[in-house]
Parts: C-alpha cells; sequence; structure tokens
C-alpha cells in the first residue's frame, strides 16, 4: 500500500500519484520529499466523494461475477490511490468520530444528562457499558466486557450539578455487539429517545414505536419495552395516574373542612336565636314570597288544600297546607314554604304565616 501512494507538489499543491518520483514530469522543479509534510496536504483529498466511486467500482465487479469469486487485485486495479486513501480513511473514520464526542474536559448540565450520553454513544457504537461508582460528587463508567479498557471517571464542579469528565481510556478494543438488540435500549431510553416523535404524532401506537427506533437508530426492541416506553411518553406529556389522584384528594379534604367551619358556625348562631323563630336565612326568603304573593290568586279545592293561580302565565299549582307539599316541589325539596305556599297560607289564615 505504501508503495502506491506518492505525493507530489504542483502549482495548486501536493496531489496523490501512482508514478515513481523518478518519472514525474516535473522532477527537476521538485524540491526534496519530506515525509513530515504529508499531514499538511492530506486533508485536500476529499475521501467522501472517492470512496463513492470505489464502492461503485466493487460492486460493479461482483455484479458481474456473481458466480464467482472476485479477485481483490482486480478490483484494486481499476481504483486512484484517492480511492484507496477514502476507503482507509472512512473505516476508521466513524470510530474516530464518537471517540471525539467524549474527551476530558467535556461537560454535562447534570449527572442524568451525562448518564444517558454515554448510553446514547454506547448504542451508536454498539457496544455496552456498566456504572461502576454512582455517588453524588463522582461517576464510573466501564465497557461490559472485562477484558475492554474502555473506562470513563466524572466528577460534579463547584456549582454541585454540573459534570466534567476527568479522565478515561475511550477507544473500545472488545467486538461489537453484532445483532440488531442492544441490553441499553431499555424503556427509559426509548421514551427519551421517542418523546418528540410521540408530541407530533400522538396517533402512535406500541407497534409505531418498534418501527421507528428500529429504522432511526438500527436497533431492535421487545413488544413489551416499547408499550412500557409509549406509557412513559404519556405520563410525561399527560402526567402519571398518581400525580393527577393527589391534587384531587386535597381538594376534597380542603372542602371537607370548609364545611366544617360552616355547620359549625351555624350551630353557634343557632344556639343564640330563641326555639320559636327561624333562622335570618329563611326569614329573608319568607319575606321575598310575601312581596310577590299579590301576583297569585287562591281558590280553595279541599280542606287545606288550594289552587294557586298565575293568570299572566295562565299557570297553577295544588298546595297542601297539612302535608307542606306544592306541585312545584320546592317547598319538599329545600324545606322552607315557596311563593304558593305563601299565598295559600295567606288566604286560609291571614295572621298564621309567621308560624
Amino acid at each position: 500500500m505504501n508503495d502506491l501512494l506518492r505525493y507530489y507538489p504542483t502549482k495548486g499543491g501536493y496531489v496523490v500519484g501512482k508514478s515513481a518520483r523518478d518519472e514525474h514530469p516535473n522532477m527537476g522543479k521538485m524540491p526534496d520529499y519530506r515525509p513530515e509534510e504529508d499531514l499538511d496536504f492530506l486533508p485536500i483529498l476529499d475521501p467522501k466523494k472517492t470512496c463513492t466511486k470505489a464502492i461503485q467500482v466493487e460492486s460493479s465487479t461482483s455484479e458481474n461475477q456473481a458466480s464467482t469469486i472476485v479477485d481483490p487485485n482486480e478490483v484494486m486495479s481499476q481504483l486512484d490511490d484517492e480511492d484507496i486513501f477514502a476507503c482507509m480513511y472512512n473505516e476508521s473514520n466513524s470510530e474516530n468520530e464518537a471517540v471525539n464526542k467524549l474527551f476530558v474536559g467535556k461537560q454535562w448540565l447534570s449527572k442524568e444528562h451525562c448518564r444517558d450520553y454515554l448510553k446514547g454513544l454506547a448504542l451508536d457504537l454498539n457496544h455496552s457499558i456498566v456504572q461502576v461508582r454512582n455517588k453524588k460528587k463522582q461517576q464510573e463508567y466501564k465497557c461490559k466486557d472485562e477484558t475492554c479498557p474502555w473506562r470513563v471517571y466524572f466528577s460534579v464542579l463547584s456549582d454541585k450539578q454540573t459534570f466534567e469528565c476527568k479522565k478515561g481510556h475511550f477507544i473500545y478494543t472488545c467486538d461489537a455487539i453484532h445483532g440488531l438488540k442492544h441490553p441499553l435500549a431499555n424503556a427509559r431510553w426509548v421514551s427519551k429517545v421517542m418523546l418528540e416523535s410521540f408530541k407530533a404524532h400522538p396517533n402512535y401506537k406500541t407497534m409505531d414505536f418498534m418501527t421507528e427506533v428500529k429504522k432511526n437508530h438500527k436497533v431492535e426492541i421487545s413488544y413489551y419495552t416499547a408499550w412500557h416506553a409509549y406509557h412513559l411518553c404519556n405520563e410525561k406529556i399527560l402526567g402519571s395516574y398518581e400525580e393527577g389522584r393527589l391534587p384531587v384528594c386535597k381538594l376534597v379534604q380542603k372542602f371537607h373542612l370548609l364545611m366544617m367551619r360552616i355547620f359549625y358556625g351555624r350551630g353557634q348562631v343557632g344556639k343564640k336565636m330563641p326555639d320559636d323563630e327561624v333562622v335570618p336565612r329563611v326569614t329573608l326568603i319568607v319575606n321575598k314570597h310575601l312581596y310577590f304573593s299579590h301576583e297569585f290568586t287562591t281558590q280553595p279545592s279541599y280542606v287545606n288544600i288550594w289552587q294557586v293561580f298565575d293568570t299572566k302565565k295562565d299557570i297553577s299549582w295544588l298546595v297542601n297546607l297539612e302535608q307542606h307539599t306544592c306541585t312545584c316541589n320546592s317547598w319538599q325539596v329545600c324545606g322552607i314554604p315557596c311563593v304558593h305556599a305563601i299565598c295559600a297560607s295567606l288566604r286560609a289564615r291571614p295572621n298564621s304565616y309567621k308560624k
């Protein structure tokens, strides 16, 4: 591989070429080659663009020789040095990008944010981590594989809330988890990654959770995990049953205390009143009915039974003074004589309405 990669200076910068240095047409104008300068011109390559070409060449070769074994030398002969470099670059680029997301000095708003970030990073790399130390001021995580050196340490800052990565070994040496199922993809993690989607699509069901997680995160979850995550999302949006029940209990308790104070106050007022006198509220209602009694006419029907008429509305009511009833049902419900009963009482016993 090293024999193929040669770096040559040109007017526009350094380029990669196959030919030997002695065969270059501008050999006389070229300065002495210094390998330490390679890092200065490697970024001018476009690995994403050139690697796409390499993949296309390899795929076309595999299609033409589907029934035979593909010769690696034949594939390599169709690639130039930029394609080869791009393929090598992209193989390690995904892991390097993930490692760059975790470094000494990185900070999180809280312990929960730190834990969720590490779990998400482990899921992206198809590895599993476990928590070794879980204290108020210190956190420690390591790879689930005992032979892997991956381990990170965190501690809280002076504000007693922000966590910072103090030290660690950030490269996995163990094999990645094969298959779609992942031990870190629990219901709590699924509810967090699906919360915004669930808010945008309230009609999502359990099967939709399973489909979205597999599509967006390349992780397969069980039906029970999706069902549990679905209910966790509902609780975050609508609130839990216990949280909704407690305010109702407090409201009922306050209403009960209020009624106790009202009845106690009325009892104290009643003790100060004479036995033959009605309470002020009933007196006020009876006086109001007495004021409107002139709008009705009465006709005796039987002993203590009167027919009360409203001539304007052409309506009548039957009042029984002995049984304390009226066909308007107001007297029976509240126990206070209605306006029809007051009107009949005035006709039957003009001076007895106070009784």
